[in-house]
């Protein structure tokens, strides 16, 4: 049975079709698709993020083991900066995509594809060197994501979320939203700029409701289903199984 996100039930009232995607069922349109699209390109969209795998590593040789297991500088990061990356197998296909955040010296957080989770664990654990120092914990589940992406998707975020001007593309800091606690960050993974929030799950529903005023006034309900179409704006890679396996 397909598992279903904290806004399940908000997406139902809301009149949205679904469909199963990564093994969850989720909103493929509220209004249609075109309009949906459109509203992200010239106004403003939200989006339920809440099946992306989150995985977070912390303690001593966390940097140096990242760095060895992505293609990419993990050193070069700074906390409260993230970067895009890809988990690689030994004939260079890829493993996944997904994007590093580095939250202190020895804790990250890495955002990755639902479809990918498992297999992403398993990796990171069949490189993880007995005896490390290094704890890797699943948080998928336990927190969410939700993200607003559009050309104003920074006025829009901003009354509740507060100045968002000076927070530097493909960097994130923590916040509240209305009574909670939350990481803001702004990768704008559709080509547009845009904002990620990340809530524990009990702050899910009552955040979303709160971007949900501001997005309402100004655009549309966006489906979760559009986020691989809208990143290929941002030249982000829409991985496909042959890619990853590396065939």
């Amino acid at each position: 049975m397909a598992r279903q996100t904290p806004l399940y039930s908000e997406h139902v009232e809301a009149g949205a079709r679904f469909t199963e995607f990564a093994g969850w069922e989720m909103p493929l349109y509220f209004q249609g698709m075109l309009m949906e699209r459109n509203s992200v390109r010239t106004c403003v969209g939200l989006f339920d993020l809440c099946h992306m795998g989150q995985i977070e590593l912390k303690g001593g040789g966390a940097e140096a083991f990242l760095d060895y297991l992505l293609c990419s500088d993990v050193k070069s990061l700074v906390s409260g900066q993230a970067h895009y990356s890809l988990f690689c197998n030994e004939k260079g296909g890829i493993v996944d995509d997904l994007v590093v955040l580095r939250e202190g010296e020895d804790l990250f957080r890495l955002v990755v594809n639902a479809s990918r989770r498992e297999a992403d664990m398993a990796w990171i654990g069949k490189w993880l060197s007995p005896g490390s120092a290094v704890e890797v914990r699943d948080l998928t589940g336990a927190v969410g994501l939700v993200a607003v992406q559009g050309p104003i998707a920074e006025e829009v975020s901003s009354p509740m979320l507060g100045d968002l001007s000076s927070l530097p593309y493909f960097c994130f800091r923590k916040g509240r939203l209305g009574e909670h606690s939350c990481i803001i960050s702004r990768t704008g993974y559709t080509g547009e700029d845009g904002f990620e929030i990340v809530l524990e799950r009990e702050a899910i529903v009552e955040g979303w409701s709160l971007l949900r005023r501001g997005v309402v006034g100004a655009g549309a309900y966006v489906r979760a289903g559009s986020e691989r179409p809208a990143a290929a704006g941002g030249r982000l890679p829409a991985v496909g199984e042959r890619d990853r396996r590396g065939d």
